[in-house]
């Protein structure tokens, strides 16, 4: 820029400065521009971009001219500067992903959608911005091997390439579009295209015929939940069913109704009144159901319509009285009549049951206040299918309230159920497992104030008849072994009674039969003996694995998203689920395992909520029935190890926390409605929550268990893998696991914390408190810390005394002589030498052996010595006492049978000799 000044003779020394966009005049280095004041050269001192969305097309600023070297006149103008494009800028698609749908079975060319990317780059510039598009990943056709889709490269317009798509074939495409520009630059996009539906589909029941079996109604009350649920298969998207029961299809048609449901199934409701005793209906129901999938539709569309049989069988109910068949009996009875005499006989009758109901007699107390009289009544009996003196252990249950007493055998495991496919429950024979029984009227209420007595009752010897009981106490008492007695929810220490005879602590049988094992030997350190009285097995302790429960278990850590999914090697069994495991966790929400049939309607979880520990449960296949126990009084959101134990039993379920006592323990213990839980062994069983995929890489957990630990998950007893430690058990494989780590590591709490004297700092994983150190508890000021007595524990076992010691060595045990180790675990015969029964035969084999082989080498022996010492006889000096010392028993009795004095030599006169007789000689 050059500047002219008409004065003369003036000084003509023009000096030339920018004010404007893109100058700082404060901070030159900060300008984008800068003007040589001398000649007028205005230069550009950075880059200059363009092009949006940050860059500037033009730039338009002032130029000042002053006269005199800048003491004169000014003068201005305005400059503009435009930039020219230079193709930088790739095309980019602004979202990414664009959408669009197409609906199916359209014909070639149906519009699908338009893309459309965009270049910062001038448009007005040559080919610079000059977009051409193209689809680099295109969806094919699998029959033709044709493209399916086709876009207009200037546009960017998508349109079907080939006609007749299909939704239940392939629901949605995912394409990557292209965008290339006049430069070659290149941006890419998806374009996810949705087939629409169109109901072309027809509908179809899922089964041919369906079963169910209800109760019948009580007089006029009908049931409001529907009796059954049926679903259909419809590969439409969207599908509006309509049901209805054919009229005249079968008997019965007149008592039910279908109705829809808004999930789309259809569920069968009584809608007039049962009896299960009128003759017509006892046989039950079959009729037809129909559904058409569209209420648009003509019922005379066969394509869109579908039909299928219901049968409805019937069960009985006592909703009958039973009626006596003489109402009235008299019976005369002397006054002086014996205790004990029959007066007569009442039958009764009920229709319930066909006749076969199960009736007690009872006397009204009102009208016999002085209950001078009695009638026999049914007694609680169960006809087991196995006698209960086998040896094993069994588990027995009485309940007891206000209306009926039940008694119950190893949870009813004997008990013959059949379900149908559907999951309608058929059958469930519970005689050989299950009793009840009916309190008697006014005598709801059990009131005792004697002691709870065990295993036998405690009496003198009495006169009953003075008393005038009818029935004498038990005299004989139970001989085996008695454990896990429970009282009202409470756990007695069957080893510390308050008076017991012919009793000691612990099972002497198992206790025999598990000492004799020497394999459950080994595992006693980490584990502890389950046995019979004809065998024994281990059973390791929580975090511990292995033959001889030797390894230690390696937890891991469940971060966000995370999850493992198993795959099981074993067929769980339908009626019983043993579920254990060991968590730690400062998380109030969560799912620690589940199980569950293919499609999620019959499952059992174990979860968190409100850091409250909870097992739900369904068992029905047709529609979710859940149930639920949970444990709410016991919060385990403390970061410390738990174990959690799930046992289910049919319908019945229990809920043990770490140990299972007191508040860590609940039961719902019923055994009502469906009793099979079926696992799918390749997509039931997951640790952690279970995924759900909500794209083809993206997934997210439902109740995500995460910033916690598992470890040690045991399956009906079987120990499941937790990865990445190990992938593989011999009862299963962890298919997929997904953000976990090894091991369960604290944050090191106490790094940076303080704690007073003589409080230290204890790390409670992830969280600290300064608390006393190992063996000691705070006082009761709370300002110091003082020694625990350990032996309130009662540590020491099998008759051990227990020393309170130094809070660092806890306590001491004074065994009794059979027994050693730290709490007198141990029989000290176990580290005798035990030897197997082979060997045992080896050896008194080569004890036969030498024993034969002495008895022949002194057989041999004595005939060469007898025939080696053979003398002739004297026969006027026979010593019948003298015998050889090789004859068996020679000599032994010899010493004093002879008499000297007839070998002396006489001096004087004979004597009269004495015929002294010889002693017999012993063979």
């Amino acid at each position: 820029v050059t500047a002219s000044d008409a004065d003369v003779e003036r000084p003509n020394n023009i000096i030339y400065f920018l004010t404007g966009p893109g100058i700082d005049i404060e901070n030159s280095s900060d300008s984008n521009f800068d003007i040589n004041k001398a000649t007028g050269e205005i230069f550009v001192l950075k880059p200059l971009n363009r092009d949006p969305p940050h860059g500037r097309a033009s730039w338009k600023f002032t130029v000042f001219a002053q006269d005199e070297g800048g003491e004169g006149l000014v003068g201005f103008t305005e400059v503009q500067i435009n930039l020219n494009d230079v193709n930088d800028n790739a095309p980019q698609f602004p979202n990414g992903i664009a959408y669009g749908n197409v609906t199916e079975n359209g014909p070639i060319g149906m519009y699908v959608m338009t893309i459309k990317a965009k270049d910062y780059d001038d448009i007005d510039e040559g080919t610079n911005a000059k977009i051409i598009y193209s689809i680099e990943k295109n969806a094919i056709q699998e029959d033709t091997g044709l493209p399916i889709f086709d876009i207009n490269p200037d546009t960017g317009l998508i349109t079907t390439a080939v006609c007749c798509l299909d939704r239940e074939k392939t629901p949605d495409y995912s394409l990557q579009i292209v965008a290339t520009d006049g430069g070659g630059l290149k941006g890419t996009g998806i374009a996810s295209i949705k087939v629409k539906d169109l109901n072309d589909m027809p509908p179809r029941f899922t089964k041919d015929e369906w079963f169910v079996e209800v109760e019948e109604t009580d007089g006029s009350v009908l049931p409001e939940a529907p009796i059954l649920t049926v679903t259909v298969n419809d590969d439409d998207e969207i599908n509006n069913f309509q049901y209805k029961i054919i009229e005249s299809s079968g008997y019965g048609t007149d008592k039910f109704a279908m109705v829809k449901n808004a999930d789309g199934t259809g569920s069968l409701k009584v809608v007039q009144p049962l009896d299960y005793e009128d003759p017509m209906q006892i046989n039950g129901f079959r009729f037809r159901i129909q559904v058409i999938d569209n209420d648009e539709i003509d019922e005379s569309d066969k394509y869109h319509v579908d039909h299928s049989w219901v049968i409805v069988k019937l069960k009985d109910i006592n909703d009958n009285t039973p009626r006596f068949k003489k109402p009235h009996i008299e019976a005369v009875v002397y006054e002086n009549a014996d205790v004990g005499k029959n007066l007569g006989t009442f039958k009764a009758e009920d229709i319930d049951k066909g006749g076969k109901s199960k009736i007690t007699y009872s006397i009204n107390r009102a009208t016999d206040r002085k209950r001078q009289f009695a009638i026999d009544q049914e007694e609680l009996r169960i006809a087991t299918k196995h006698p209960l003196n086998d040896g094993e252990w069994h588990r027995i249950d009485l309940f007891w309230d206000t209306e009926q007493v039940k008694m119950v055998v190893d949870f009813c495991k004997t008990a013959e159920i059949t379900e149908a496919d559907d999951g309608n429950l058929v059958e469930f024979i519970d005689h050989t497992c299950q009793a009840l029984g009916k309190v008697p009227q006014f005598n709801e209420y059990l009131n005792l104030n004697t002691p709870l007595q065990i295993g036998g009752v405690f009496r003198d010897k009495f006169d009953y008849t003075y008393s005038r009981w009818q029935y004498m106490p038990v005299g004989v008492g139970f001989e085996g072994c008695i454990r896990e007695f429970k009282h009202n929810g409470i756990l007695y220490d069957l080893s510390h009674p308050g008076l017991s005879k012919g009793s000691a602590p612990g099972c002497l049988y198992t206790r025999e039969v598990c000492d004799l094992n020497p394999q459950v030997a080994r595992c006693l350190e980490h584990g502890k003996c389950v046995g019979s009285y004809v065998e024994a097995k281990c059973e390791c302790n929580p975090g511990w694995t292995g033959t001889y429960c030797s390894l230690p278990t390696t937890p891991i850590t469940f971060k966000t998203h995370s999850y493992v999914k198993y795959a099981l090697s074993f067929e769980p069994d339908k009626f019983t689920t043993q579920i254990q495991l060991r968590f730690r966790t400062r998380e109030t929400y969560g799912e620690l395992f589940r199980i569950s049939d293919q499609h999620m309607r019959e499952y059992g979880i174990i979860e968190l909520k409100d850091a409250k520990v909870y097992f739900r449960y369904s068992l029905n296949t047709g529609q979710v029935e859940e149930q639920e126990v949970a444990l709410t009084a016991v919060e385990v959101d403390d970061g410390q190890w738990h174990v959690v134990k799930v046992q289910r039993y049919g319908s019945a379920a229990i809920l043990e926390l770490d140990g299972g006592e007191g508040a860590n323990f609940n039961q719902s213990f019923s055994f009502d409605g469906h009793q099979w839980l079926s696992v799918d062994k390749q997509e039931g069983v997951y640790a952690g929550g279970k995924p759900e995929f909500t794209g083809v890489k993206t997934y997210g957990v439902i109740s995500d268990y995460q910033k916690s630990c598992i470890d040690d998950i045991r399956l009906d007893g079987k120990s499941l893998p937790l990865p990445p430690a190990t992938n593989g058990t011999q009862w299963g494989q962890a298919t997929m696991a997904k953000n976990i780590d090894r091991y369960c590591f604290s944050n090191n709490p106490c790094q940076n914390a303080y704690c007073p004297d003589p409080f230290e700092c204890v790390d409670l994983w992830n969280k600290y408190e300064c608390a006393c150190g190992d063996g000691m508890i705070i006082s009761p000021e709370g300002k110091t810390c003082i020694d625990r007595n350990d032996c309130l524990d009662y540590p020491c076992l099998n008759g051990g005394t227990c020393m309170n010691q130094e809070p660092r060595l806890k306590y001491k045990c004074i065994c009794p002589d059979s027994y050693w180790g730290a709490s007198c675990e141990f029989l000290k015969e176990r580290q005798a030498i035990k030897i197997s029964t082979s060997a045992l035969a080896a050896v008194i084999a080569c004890l036969l052996l030498i024993i034969i082989l002495l008895f022949v080498y002194f057989s041999c022996s004595r005939r060469r010595s007898a025939n080696f010492n053979k003398k002739p006889a004297t026969k006027d000096d026979i010593r019948e006492n003298i015998i050889n010392y090789c004859d068996e028993g020679g000599g032994e009795n010899d010493m004093t049978a002879f008499d000297i004095k007839t070998l002396k030599i006489p001096i004087g006169p004979l004597p009269e000799l004495v015929q002294h007789k010889a002693p017999p000689v012993r063979k």
